[in-house]
């Protein structure tokens, strides 16, 4: 067991493009514990994707994380020293 993690996701995808349209995830008990819905498609360096995601936990219904993304490049390069822990911790 990882502390954190749930039991089980469930993924639903739009059939034409397999793009995600929302995902639930349960808790240990598999209980639903909170809810992912992604929209507003839009094309990002060549690639139709949704750009809006919310996250709204079952317990906290007026609450919700949000993640919208204004531009995104695909297949950059990116250092491994990037991912190293004194970098990371930098990073904070």
């Amino acid at each position: 067991d990882v502390p954190g993690l749930g039991s089980r996701f469930d993924l639903v995808v739009d059939k034409e493009d397999l793009r995600p349209l929302r995902a639930e995830y349960f808790d240990r008990r598999g209980d639903s514990a909170r809810m992912l819905h992604w929209s507003d498609v839009k094309v990002l360096d060549g690639r139709r994707i949704p750009v809006h995601m919310t996250l709204v936990p079952n317990d906290k219904p007026n609450q919700k994380t949000e993640l919208i993304y204004h531009d995104l490049k695909f297949n950059t390069e990116v250092s491994d020293r990037m991912f190293s822990l004194s970098e990371l911790e930098r990073r904070r």
